[in-house]
């Protein structure tokens, strides 16, 4: 079987246990080109415990992503194993892997719209700013509860354009609160949302864009990104643990809606030995 496969495999066993809520070192034998920090002493709530329904929702995008990786393994692998040729585009190739990551990242860019709208919501004067608002615009809401929610759907909507290193600092201005555990934290998630853009934008080639809000890289102008399987799925990991723990944070800093985390069923992995 290709090589990518027991990277495939750190990739559904860590994830698999990360999304059921719990943390911990599971080494996958792959070597990284770029180091991936761990930050020790986040918070999860395990099994049971509460989550956001955006964090919710953002855990059920994930597991049917990662179902849908398995599923594109296990066909090759069923292939091989009757001697009938594989498709070496699927196995070989890092474009899945790659595209898993950019909807990864996406997927959690909207979780933090989505927990926002909770906070500002419940919290509407936590907006800050001083924006005005069209006396047109407050005329076409019969109740104040509605007029709130769209000036918080528009405030966040502008918020979502930001870099994640500005939008860190608005929500620190405005309430105290940082999205980040620490300075590590912030960047590597600050490039990883670099490197979507890259990926979505300019095909993975690297411009003056992405060196200005990167300078520390070590990529050079037309550089193609280059993320190998391994490093993959520690950014996977490293976005899990994030908001994990961001939403445990949040959920005891603003009181917000919670529900009882639930796990869900360990993906049938077919390069595990039964």
């Amino acid at each position: 079987m290709s090589s990518s496969v027991p990277c495939g495999a750190a990739i559904t066993a860590r994830t698999s246990i990360l999304l059921e809520g719990g943390f911990g070192d599971f080494s996958s034998g792959c070597h990284n080109r770029r180091e991936v920090k761990r930050i020790t002493g986040l918070k999860t709530a395990g099994a049971g415990g509460p989550e956001t329904l955006p964090c919710k929702v953002l855990g059920d995008d994930l597991y049917d992503l990662l179902a849908l990786i398995v599923s594109i393994v296990a066909d090759q692998t069923t292939l091989q194993s009757h001697g009938l040729p594989v498709n070496s585009t699927v196995t070989k190739t890092l474009l899945l892997f790659d595209l898993f990551l950019v909807k990864a990242i996406e997927v959690c860019q909207t979780y933090i719209a989505e927990v926002l709208q909770l906070i500002y919501k419940k919290h509407p004067a936590s907006l800050g700013g001083s924006e005005k608002v069209e006396f047109a615009f407050v005329l076409g809401f019969d109740s104040i509860e509605k007029l709130v929610s769209a000036v918080v759907e528009q405030r966040v909507q502008a918020l979502s354009y930001k870099s994640m290193a500005d939008l860190d600092a608005y929500v620190q201005k405005v309430s105290g609160f940082s999205l980040f555990a620490n300075e590590d934290q912030r960047q590597h998630a600050s490039w990883l949302v670099e490197v979507r853009n890259l990926m979505v934008h300019n095909r993975g080639i690297v411009n003056g864009r992405f060196l200005g809000r990167q300078p520390v890289s070590d990529y050079k102008i037309g550089d193609h990104l280059n993320i190998s399987l391994s490093e993959n799925s520690e950014h996977l990991i490293f976005l899990i643990d994030w908001i994990v723990d961001l939403d445990m944070r949040l959920i005891e800093k603003f009181s917000l809606p919670s529900l009882p985390r639930s796990p869900r069923p360990k993906l049938p992995v077919p390069w595990e030995k039964t």
